[in-house]
């Protein structure tokens, strides 16, 4: 009997483990996770279970424990009802929102508040565009016709501004909402809500003292043993009680006491003097001050440095750790990256709860992104008070929202440019300036202006952030800033070059040149900077050339593009050959102009495979000068690293012939791949066999005319082995998920791989078993899919777009492709029958 029951909790827990619920509810509850760990201990108990049934006639101590066991497992089935119960409701009051409202809009507003940005974020919710108009009308007009006679639910997250004029507006242009639309706004002010308008107020309590102690146990517990839990459990609901059912508090103190593992050590947080300070924020700031001065130095350091950020802003990882080197946080150590340090700080500062809302890299599950909660933001700024500083300007009057100050003690500083105004007079006052930010909104022609007198007086800097300024030119002056560190001039769309004084930055880490698409050429002397670790040029599209001398930054790790000249520069440009030198790069890297190559030796020279460290690889065959000759054997040549995960072949000139090492043996790890524009391939690559590939995009194949057999990956004469009765079949696409072709202008047929359409239900177990999203573009000309498609269970999403044949096709074969959930023509979502 107890076995059953064990049984049939067991295969309810494993339903909960794999139910397909909002990541929002899993958060909360972490229900997924517990259940796992209790099939695990169910699982042990089974196996004694046998045993103990048989043993209960005679031994009475066996037959209490089985008793208690069958009542636990009755309690535990009640509960998992209640649990299943509550994933409908969720469900049905979600599938319920969906249907009530036509149009859902979440924008977080934050501090300062800028309407434009404001009304560019609902717009673009509201149409999937992001906007390219800047005009406050015209953004408000489009809104207006967005959301016309339709029923919407706007939610303005994190409202701090209590000027009822910047609300006005934006509260116009959305009264032509049908009856029932919404606005919801989040606030910690309630003056804020009642200069909105509110009609009814929600006031968020605090937790349960339980609710509070369960959030606060189960980070500070962690890994613990039950004896350990239980031996600091009086302490820890004494300390759980002072958190006064701040959510916050909780996660904060419990990171603080996962590290501390004695009875002593949790006393000690317990009897803190930190407990009888001026309570601010209510009562968030001891907590955290604990925290904080738990923390060895440097972990101080790059913790109160984030007060720089813009409340509720998205916090790059990489770009933080780049700011923490800059202003020289990490102690140099002989066998240990700086980067890894910064790593390493990061993920001790996150595991205290010090950031949030993480947004990981799917391929590997490492945090890329991040946030800082409001009240943590508040707190760093309050430790930075003397040191950093934000300088706002109003938007109409010019003026600065901000008390008189002393540029002598501030280190750190900000400064908001909102719409047309000018860059501040009194910033050259701050002699002792470390790090200096601008943030431009909109159009803003004064700053370039500014440079040079700015570069005289901040000779201190190390950190300078000059992106989205609508810099045309970088002054000579910045020569004298040589302790710079960190230059970021990214989006600096009209910028045409850089002074050859930059290359006196002897001391500069990272150059960021992201989207200057303008920039023509880098200074000759660039290989002066010898410390650059980190050159981020994705979308430098003017390049044509890269200086020689680049051959000499031996500890590049970001290097986003390289760019192979024709040679008519003589030997002043950067080869092929010179990569070789560049032996620490990492993460990703584009090669383009590969058609100006000199000969094979030279891209043998550049021993792209020797390169470990590197997990994307473009290599893109643009404004060569002809010789498709040599294209065959420069492309053969330039064998990837084995640990690539994506990769991308691009404007490829040369004869078909496909490289050798685009097999399973030499690229067991690659997952993404796209081929675009390669002219002279009717055929496409063999790509079947590659074991892990999950995203295939074929694009701009223009003499493509059939997809066949050898797309496969296999011999011709071996077609056979994808039969479902050969006692081995072979699986071509195991891993992949999502397929993409578009712009395949002269492809007709899809051929079926010869499979009797009496077996297509068993092809899906040789072909493409896990296929979910498949999306056809500008294929004018094809006129049916292959019929293996027509039986995969696991297809959730098919797309056509511009494919007359085939979108005919598809509405005539609908019966045998209803089981696809999602099914859109020309964008528009085809109605399935109900049978």
């Amino acid at each position: 009997m107890a076995d059953a029951l064990v049984s049939a909790v067991l295969q309810q827990l494993t339903a909960i483990v794999y139910q397909d619920i909002e990541r929002k509810v899993t958060f909360l509850v972490d229900v997924r996770k517990e259940a796992q760990k209790l099939k695990t201990t169910l699982h042990a108990m089974q196996a004694v279970l046998i045993d103990a049934e048989r043993r209960q006639v005679k031994e009475e101590s066996v037959k209490l424990w089985l008793e208690k066991l069958k009542a636990t497992s009755y309690d535990m089935d009640d509960l998992i009802d209640e649990w299943n119960t509550f994933i409908l409701k969720f469900r049905v009051s979600n599938k319920e929102v969906r249907a009530f409202y036509e149009k859902r809009i979440w924008v977080c507003v934050s501090d300062p508040f800028d309407e434009i940005r404001v009304a560019k974020a609902i717009l673009e919710a509201l149409t999937g565009v992001a906007p390219t108009v800047a005009e406050f009308e015209s953004l408000l007009q489009k809104i207006h016709r967005s959301i016309q006679r339709k029923k919407f639910l706007l939610v303005l997250d994190d409202v701090w501004t209590e000027d009822c004029t910047k609300w006005e507006s934006l509260k116009h242009s959305l009264k032509c909402g049908t009856t029932g639309s919404k606005v919801l706004i989040t606030t910690r002010k309630e003056n804020v809500a009642n200069i909105m308008g509110s009609t009814t107020l929600f006031p968020l309590g605090q937790l349960y003292e339980e609710e509070c102690w369960l959030m606060f146990s189960r980070v500070a517990f962690f890994g613990r043993t039950s004896d350990d839990c239980k031996g600091l459990e009086d302490i820890g609901r004494k300390i759980a009680h002072k958190c006064k059912g701040l959510p916050l508090a909780a996660k904060v103190l419990g990171g603080l006491l996962r590290f501390k593992k004695s009875k002593e050590q949790w006393q000690s947080v317990l009897d803190s003097e930190l407990w009888e300070l001026e309570e601010v924020e209510k009562g968030i700031f001891p907590p955290l001050l604990l925290s904080y001065y738990d923390l060895p130095s440097t972990l101080r350091q790059c913790f109160s440095y984030c007060a720089l950020f813009l409340k509720d802003s998205v916090i790059e990882k990489d770009k933080l750790i780049k700011l923490w080197m800059a202003q020289g946080f990490f102690k140099r150590m002989p066998h240990k990256e700086m980067e890894i340090i910064g790593q390493e700080c990061f993920d001790d500062l996150a595991m205290r709860s010090f950031f949030q809302d993480f947004q990981k890299d799917e391929s590997n599950n490492s945090i890329v992104k991040c946030k800082m909660h409001d009240i943590v933001h508040d707190f760093a700024q309050f430790l930075t008070k003397n040191e950093c500083f934000m300088l706002a300007m109003e938007v109409e009057k010019h003026s600065t929202k901000t008390e008189s100050y002393n540029g002598n003690y501030f280190r750190h500083l900000v400064i908001v440019l909102e719409k047309e105004s000018p860059f501040p007079s009194r910033i050259h006052n701050v002699p002792k300036l470390r790090s200096l930010l601008i943030k431009s909104y909109n159009k803003n022609s004064s700053i370039g202006g500014a440079l040079p007198k700015l570069f005289d007086q901040l000779i201190c800097l190390r950190t300078l952030d000059l992106s989205w300024c609508l810099i045309k030119e970088i002054p000579k002056e910045i020569g004298k800033l040589t302790n710079l560190r960190y230059l970021k001039l990214s989006n600096n769309h009209d910028l045409l070059e850089l002074p050859e004084a930059l290359c006196g930055l002897y001391n500069l880490q990272t150059l960021d040149l992201t989207r200057c698409r303008s920039l023509l050429k880098l200074p000759s002397g660039i290989g002066k900077l010898q410390n650059l670790r980190h050159l981020d040029n994705w979308e430098t599209f003017g390049l044509r050339s890269m200086p020689k001398g680049m051959q000499r930054l031996t500890c590049l790790q970001t290097l986003k593009e390289v760019v192979v000249s024709n040679g008519s520069n003589g030997n002043k440009a950067f080869n092929l050959a010179d990569l070789s030198n560049l032996s620490c790069l990492r993460g990703d890297l584009k090669i383009r102009g590969l058609g100006n190559a000199a000969d094979v030796t030279e891209a043998r020279k550049a021993k792209l495979h020797n390169k470990k460290d590197l997990v994307g690889l473009t290599l893109n065959f643009d404004f060569s000068t002809g010789r498709m000759c040599d294209e065959d054997v420069i492309l053969e040549a330039l064998q990837p690293p084995c640990n690539v995960e994506r990769l991308d072949i691009r404007c490829f000139n040369g004869p078909i012939l496909f490289p050798s090492w685009l097999n399973s043996s030499t690229l067991p790890l690659l997952k993404h791949v796209t081929i675009g524009n390669c002219r002279n391939w009717i055929l496409l690559p063999p790509l079947g066999k590659l074991p892990s590939l999950e995203s295939l995009q074929i694009i701009y194949m223009t003499k493509v005319k059939k997809v066949g057999f050898e797309f496969l990956g296999l011999a011709r004469e071996k077609r056979q082995a994808l039969s479902p009765s050969s006692s081995s079949p072979m699986i071509a696409f195991p891993s992949l998920k999502s397929l993409r072709f578009s712009n395949m202008v002269e492809w007709k047929h899809w051929i079926n791989y010869e499979i009797p359409s009496t077996r297509v239900a068993e092809a899906e177990n040789v072909i493409m078993p896990r296929l979910q999203s498949l999306d056809l573009q500008e294929c004018h000309r094809l006129k049916a899919l292959p019929h293996f498609l027509l039986g995969l269970t696991s297809l959730t999403e098919l797309s056509i777009v511009r494919c007359p044949n085939l979108s005919e096709y598809c509405r005539k074969e609908l019966p045998n492709i209803s089981h696809i959930p999602n099914i859109r023509i020309d964008g528009v979502y085809v109605q399935r029958s109900s049978h």
